[in-house]
Parts: structure tokens; C-alpha cells; sequence
């Protein structure tokens, strides 16, 4: 399993696929984002982010299935401190199902 990067452009995700889920997140509280090659299309937060992440590739919403996000960042964080850092993310990455529209002015 690899260590979780901070979320922010410019890095490099995983692969958003069952296998890209299962061999790089635990089953453990922190915030996600899924992306495509032009937009942030969803920023979550979960107590177990390798289920939520699950959840959205298995059944996802009208927005993220719209939008077919091909990879995913996420990061650790503390059940305390996972809303307010989702907060922060989408406030400086604008991710088009956070927002409930989809514009060109949120290109990745």
C-alpha cells in the first residue's frame, strides 16, 4: 500500500478502479478527491475512505457518473479534522459535484 499524497494539482493519483482502490487505501478516516484529466469533479470525506471510494465507482451519483473521473487522491486525516480540510479543498479546487454545476472555469 502506498502513503496518501497531499490533494492539490500537480500530483499523481491512482488509477480510480477496484485495484487502484484496494492495493493503495486503507480502510481509514480522511478526505478524497476524484479527478479527471480536466476537472476536480468530487471532494469526500469518509471514516473509511477505501469504502466511500468504492461506493462512488460502484454506484455513483448523476454528477460524478457525468463527469467519469479517471483517478483519485486522498489524505489521512483525524475524524475531527476531515470536514473542515474537505472545506478547505473545495473552497481552493472548486470541484464541479461540490458546487452542483459543471463550468469550465473548474479545469484541474
Amino acid at each position: 500500500m502506498k502513503l496518501a499524497m497531499a490533494i492539490g494539482s500537480g500530483q499523481s493519483g491512482f488509477i480510480f478502479n477496484q485495484q487502484g482502490i484496494t492495493q493503495n487505501v486503507p480502510p481509514s478516516s480522511g478526505v478524497y478527491a476524484l479527478y479527471n484529466d480536466l476537472l476536480w469533479v468530487y471532494i469526500g470525506e469518509s471514516n473509511d475512505i477505501q469504502r466511500r471510494l468504492r461506493d462512488h465507482l460502484q454506484n455513483p451519483e448523476m454528477c460524478v457518473r457525468a463527469t467519469a473521473p479517471t483517478a483519485f487522491l486522498f489524505e489521512l486525516s483525524p475524524e475531527a479534522q476531515r470536514v473542515a480540510r474537505q472545506q478547505v479543498l473545495i473552497a481552493r479546487l472548486g470541484p464541479v459535484c461540490n458546487q452542483g454545476i459543471g463550468s469550465d472555469q473548474f479545469r484541474r
